[in-house]
């Protein structure tokens, strides 16, 4: 990670690993996952109710290795709401995700904050039992003493880092 190699001082980061006391962050965005469908009319104008109704549906997630602390197709709300999904296809981020289900390859999890930045012909739906919120944090070295980091995080949160 390049905050981590010192190649960038501090960045925005969805659901960084708060078990890592190498970093420190402020929340700066909370948003609730959305399923992205294609043009599909089936799924645009009768989206499915509950997660286990997409179980014979084919999908694209981020691969682990990329991004561990992401959802990922082996998350637990998934399985507990009925839900192993077929993978079919893999991206890096949640644009290429998106971008893979505009092209037809299955459907894809992301937080509501990408409907600015989806393919026109992707439409986002809620689903009542994909209740996973993700949250957006600046994130920085613990250790990162830079005043420009320290006056960046008052300017945006109102908070003092030490």
């Amino acid at each position: 990670m390049a905050i981590r190699d010192e190649h960038l001082s501090a960045g925005f980061l969805f659901d960084r690993p708060l078990d890592d006391d190498t970093f420190d962050g402020i929340e700066v965005l909370k948003t609730r996952a959305m399923l992205a469908v294609s043009e599909d009319p089936r799924l645009q104008t009768r989206p499915p109710r509950y997660l286990a109704e997409l179980r014979e549906q084919n999908f694209v997630f981020i691969q682990r290795a990329l991004k561990p602390f992401t959802l990922r197709s082996d998350h637990p709300r998934l399985h507990s709401a009925g839900l192993t999904p077929i993978i079919a296809q893999s991206g890096t981020n949640d644009s290429s995700n998106l971008s893979l289900v505009a092209a037809g390859f299955g459907l894809t999890i992301v937080p509501e904050a990408t409907k600015a930045r989806k393919p026109k012909s992707v439409v986002l739906v809620s689903v009542e039992d994909l209740n996973v919120v993700t949250t957006m944090e600046l994130v920085w070295r613990r250790n990162n003493r830079l005043p420009a980091l320290k006056n960046f995080v008052q300017i945006l949160h109102g908070k003092s880092i030490s």
